[in-house]
């Protein structure tokens, strides 16, 4: 079935995802929560990144922006539903250390700014910063698949999703 619809959709199927910040990029399984690291909320990778603007990884749609903006999804040209959720349990900070940069509802390129956040205060307050980037909605997909592992500079291929 996933074949059929690649072959008859009128949308471009495949997207390479890139990476939000500079950083280093690391499998899913190293985040150290089971809702992410289990891949229980989707396929994907992980960010621990080294500058604090967080841009969008592809051409898309701000689907979802949270209040307190620790996380926001983006959905891509071909679909794919793409959730940065900066750090862990860092919707605690009920948006401290945020700066949101678009609204949900907006159409961004990959490349844009989509929220300022200050890591060296998310560390100094105990959060682990690692950002998990997830494809909310992976079995719509045939593959979910890491570029590259190690040191990314923000820009650079992350994620294919096809």
């Amino acid at each position: 079935m996933k074949f059929l619809n690649r072959l008859f959709s009128e949308k471009k199927r495949e997207v390479v995802l890139t990476a939000p910040a500079s950083g280093v990029a690391v499998p899913l399984c190293q985040v150290n929560d089971p809702a992410f690291g289990q891949e229980m909320l989707g396929k994907g990778i992980a960010l621990l990144p080294q500058d604090g603007c967080i841009c969008s990884p592809c051409d898309g749609v701000v689907t979802l922006m949270f209040e307190t903006g620790h996380a926001v999804t983006v959905t891509a040209e071909n679909g794919a539903q793409v959730l940065l959720h900066i750090g862990l349990e860092t919707v605690g900070l009920q948006g401290e250390g945020f700066v949101k940069k678009v609204q949900q509802g907006q159409a961004v390129k990959a490349g844009q700014p989509l929220l300022e956040v200050d890591l060296e205060k998310l560390s100094a307050l105990g959060f682990d910063t690692i950002t998990p980037i997830v494809i909310c909605n992976s079995a719509e997909f045939e593959e979910i698949a890491a570029v590259t592992h190690g040191a990314v500079q923000q820009g650079s291929a992350l994620l294919r999703v096809w």
